[in-house]
């Protein structure tokens, strides 16, 4: 673990290779400021005040990693390349690009929240976000088009069910949309098989 936990600002050095970080964690009042790319191989633990303006955060572990603390972690841009997945226990903002290369972002009931499409090649099962225990995937909304969350969830049997959305008109003042999934079929749906 490696903890940066000053009560003055400190910047966060770089270490992409050939490891990176295992355990990162902050804590103190001090700014922790990153403005550079970095691997974190373990988990992730926000108990301070982080900035984050620049660079890529890559989550590339080999096994499964948390984001946690008690407060919000706001990142430039991520990358998740873990085939064992990413678990929020915390929740998380991306104001750049969010990336899945291998794995999953399991939500659970905390809010991820996204200001450009997520980036996923052959999405699918195995390569999906996780809302369905009771967290919520959003995307910032400021204008018009169509939208593609690439939800699912793993009860009972790991499903992949992506929503679309295709917003048309409207004011869009601090606006979003929000998805999750309830591995139920709706009451009002009297059909034996037209349901997820």
């Amino acid at each position: 673990l490696i903890e940066f936990n000053g009560n003055d600002a400190q910047t966060i050095p770089t270490i992409t290779t050939p490891f990176g970080y295992h355990d990162i964690a902050f804590s103190g009042a001090g700014i922790k400021t990153i403005t550079s790319n970095a691997l974190v191989q373990g988990d992730w633990l926000n108990n301070g005040n982080l900035n984050i303006t620049l660079g890529t955060i890559t989550f590339n572990g080999g096994s499964t990693q948390l984001i946690k603390g008690i407060n919000a972690s706001t990142f430039n841009s991520v990358i998740v390349n873990n085939i064992n997945g990413l678990v929020l226990n915390a929740d998380v903002s991306v104001v750049g690009s969010l990336t899945l290369s291998n794995g999953t972002i399991d939500l659970t009931n905390k809010i991820l929240t996204t200001t450009n499409a997520i980036s996923i090649a052959s999405p699918s099962a195995a390569k999906m976000i996780i809302a369905s225990g009771g967290g919520e995937l959003r995307r910032l909304v400021s204008g018009t088009g169509n939208m593609v969350f690439p939800i699912g969830d793993t009860t009972n049997t790991a499903e992949y069910s992506p929503f679309q959305v295709n917003i048309t008109s409207g004011t869009f003042d601090n606006a979003y949309v929000g998805v999750k999934v309830n591995d139920a079929k709706h009451p009002n749906n009297a059909s034996n098989t037209h349901f997820l």
